[in-house]
């Protein structure tokens, strides 16, 4: 009986925030893309009147962020991950 209680409870908020403006505003853009491929997205969201740059900046090689990545403690990482090493 806890475990139900605690579902429901988890239910409710799930359906509270998805009920908040800033995410039922998002609706029609998630609807609009459900059972598109992937290539005929951008044109499936311009449709359903989303605001999208004019062209993409996504790429296949990683760019260097704005953010400092470091490790914990706050020390930084001289390789980070996501860079050759030199």
């Amino acid at each position: 009986m806890l475990r139900r209680r605690g579902l429901r409870r988890t239910a409710g908020f799930v359906a509270r925030a998805l009920a908040h403006p800033c995410f039922a505003s998002l609706l029609p853009f998630e609807q609009a893309q459900l059972g598109t491929d992937p290539q005929g997205r951008r044109k499936a969201l311009l449709a359903a009147r989303a605001r999208l740059a004019q062209e993409t900046v996504g790429t296949r090689e990683p760019r260097k962020g704005g953010a400092a990545v470091t490790a914990a403690g706050g020390h930084k990482l001289a390789n980070p991950p996501f860079q050759e090493a030199r």
